[in-house]
């Protein structure tokens, strides 16, 4: 019997498996531990969207409450549906439904994916403009194959040359 490789000893998938399991264990109590130490704002009788928006989240963060959590994405959505309809009126953009819809659901997710992957990340003072730079990424951000792609739009500009 000839002597076995290291990859008979390991399996290398279960390695790397068991790796991601630890750092998003260190990542989650590193994450609980900056938002013990945060100072949130809270507003007793919310007076506006951006105030809720903060209520919400320091339910969430604060109390780790899923229902909170629920009602800062759905609250999110609203808001951010109204910020993409002035984006497009100040800047003269056309989009059907569909791709409001897209956007919107991109600058949210922009925006409350940090709650997962940055250490102790908050909104500390006004929500709404966290949405509008959301909206901003979503408006403006290509990725490398949107850069390198032509659209039909490009192709009936390229015929009025």
């Amino acid at each position: 019997m000839k002597g076995l490789m290291q990859s008979d000893l390991f399996d290398v998938e279960e390695i790397v498996k068991i790796n991601e399991e630890l750092k998003e264990t260190q990542h989650n109590r590193e994450n609980l531990q900056a938002r013990e130490s945060l100072v949130l704002p809270y507003y007793k009788n919310p007076q506006n969207d951006s105030e809720r928006l903060l209520n919400y989240q320091y339910e969430y963060i604060k109390n780790n409450s899923q229902d909170a959590w629920g009602h800062l994405i759905e609250l999110s959505f609203v808001v951010t549906k109204r910020l993409v309809w002035l984006w497009m009126k100040n800047h003269r953009v056309q989009l059907d439904e569909i791709e409001q819809d897209e956007k919107t659901s991109i600058a949210v997710e922009y925006v409350l994916r940090r709650y997962k992957t940055r250490v102790g990340y908050c909104v500390n003072k006004n929500f709404i403009t966290a949405l509008n730079d959301g909206v901003k990424h979503a408006m403006l951000y290509k990725t490398k194959l949107e850069e390198n792609s032509v659209s039909w739009e490009d192709c009936k500009e390229l015929k009025k040359l």
